[in-house]
Order: structure tokens, then C-alpha cells, then sequence
């Protein structure tokens, strides 16, 4: 990565670029030697800096002038992972683990998939009417049979009573497996963790498909005149909750 900054086309100043630390009462020269994750490099001139990204971690950079200084904040981040493309012409196969928002969210996507030519379409929803992510935990810990699994691999729904999600997670070589937190708390990040890095762990141990990838479903905002138990938590107004909820994703 290069991060590239350039001072303004009428400052001709000489600039001075120092690497510092940030501690909890301001800024403290360090070392330029012991900064090893990313390199400075100043132009002929002083008034451009380029910023060549090593390592991930977070670096601070004094950018000063005689008695005028600022600090940037430099995040490097690991690249991610660049999926390869998967052809679903042939072959879709979707499980779903969620609540009354997945079956809404798959109620028609047979009928979509097959309209687009796909020739294998198999998909299924592990349904627990307002489950959220730490019931879904709780579930998969104890493999508890609580699930109603809809599958559908020929147009029509099928619905089998008392089973697990590992049932579902190993009913199928699964192409996509979505997750999701129950509606009420979508926007409220106090409930998304540890349940949501543990159902993905148990998920990626208990898939029979080392490829299938792991999708969020992200569960909608309540109509403006909802009756619904949590709405006041968003003061029952449908932005305030659309906008928590983006935010908290």
C-alpha cells in the first residue's frame, strides 16, 4: 500500500516528517530506527511525503513546521483475502440460520435462481421463530434439536421438526451459509458478541463444503407504524433504526 500526502500548490516550505508516539498525555519523539512497519519517504523538496505500508498496525507521524505541527494517524490493515469467483449457473445451495427474516428472505429465492437458468437449486432454513445469534450459540453448543428445517430442492418447502444445526450444516454440501441477529437487536452492538466470532467458529469447524462461504444477513428496519416489542429502543421511528443497524454492521 502507498499512502501518498501532499501539502497545499502554494506552500514552499520545508516540511519535517517524524515518526512519534501517542501516549495519554500527547505526542513523544521515539526512535525513527525502531518503526519498522512503515517507510517515509520525502520528496527533493520537502513538501510531499510518501508512506510505504510494511507491516499491519497503527503509526502516528508528526508533520511540523518551525513552531507548527500536526499528527496523522496511520491505520495498515491486512489486504483482504480475495475470494475466488464461484459459478452458480449449475449448482446453487443455500442454508439459511435464522429466524422468521430468513424464511421472508428466501420465500422466493427458488423461483428467482431457477428463473436464471440455474439447473441444481437446494436450499434450506433452520427456522426458530425471534432467535438471535446467542440462542443460536447456545443451540449449536449443546446440539440442541430446537430447529425446524424448511428444505426446498424442487420449487416446493418441506418442513422437518426437531433438528440441530449441525443436522443442517451436514444435510448438504453447502455453496453459501448465512448468518443473522434476530431483528430487535440488529442495531445494538451489545449483542452481537462473543455469540457472533462463536457461531462463525462453529460453523467453519462443522461445514462439509471447505469452499462454502459465510454471508451476514442483514435483517431490515420495522415499518414506520410497527407495533413491535423493541422498536422503542430505535424511538420507534424506521431511519433511527435503519441507521443503527448500518452503523452497527
Amino acid at each position: 500500500a502507498l499512502i501518498t500526502t501532499v501539502a497545499p500548490a502554494e506552500f514552499d516550505k520545508n516540511l519535517v516528517f517524524e515518526f512519534v508516539e501517542k501516549t495519554d498525555s500527547g505526542f513523544i519523539d521515539i526512535e525513527q530506527s525502531s518503526v519498522t512497519g512503515i517507510a517515509l519517504a520525502a520528496d527533493n523538496s520537502n513538501t510531499k511525503l510518501n508512506v510505504e505500508a510494511i507491516s499491519e498496525g497503527t503509526y502516528y507521524i508528526k508533520v511540523s513546521y518551525e513552531e507548527i505541527a500536526v499528527y496523522v494517524k496511520v491505520i495498515v490493515e491486512p489486504k483482504p483475502e480475495e475470494l475466488a469467483p464461484i459459478d452458480f449457473t449449475k449448482d446453487l445451495k443455500v442454508l439459511a440460520i435464522g429466524n422468521s427474516f430468513s424464511e421472508d428472505a428466501m420465500s422466493n429465492l427458488y423461483q428467482i435462481a431457477d428463473d436464471y437458468g440455474v439447473e441444481n437449486i437446494i436450499l434450506g432454513n433452520l427456522y426458530i421463530g425471534g432467535a438471535e445469534l446467542s440462542l443460536h450459540v447456545s443451540n449449536a453448543n449443546d446440539n440442541e434439536k430446537a430447529y425446524t428445517y424448511r428444505k426446498n430442492d424442487s420449487g416446493s418447502w418441506v418442513s422437518t421438526a426437531s433438528q440441530s444445526i449441525l443436522d443442517g450444516l451436514q444435510d448438504e454440501e453447502w455453496d453459501i451459509i448465512t448468518i443473522q441477529q434476530v431483528s430487535g437487536k440488529s442495531g445494538r452492538s451489545e449483542f452481537y458478541e462473543p455469540y457472533l466470532t462463536e457461531l462463525i467458529n462453529y460453523v467453519e469447524t462443522n461445514k462439509t463444503n471447505e469452499n462454502a462461504r459465510l454471508i451476514w444477513h442483514m435483517t431490515w428496519a420495522y415499518q414506520s407504524d410497527s407495533t413491535h416489542g423493541e422498536f422503542p429502543y430505535y424511538q420507534s421511528d424506521q431511519m433511527t433504526m435503519y441507521n443503527a443497524i448500518v452503523s452497527t454492521y
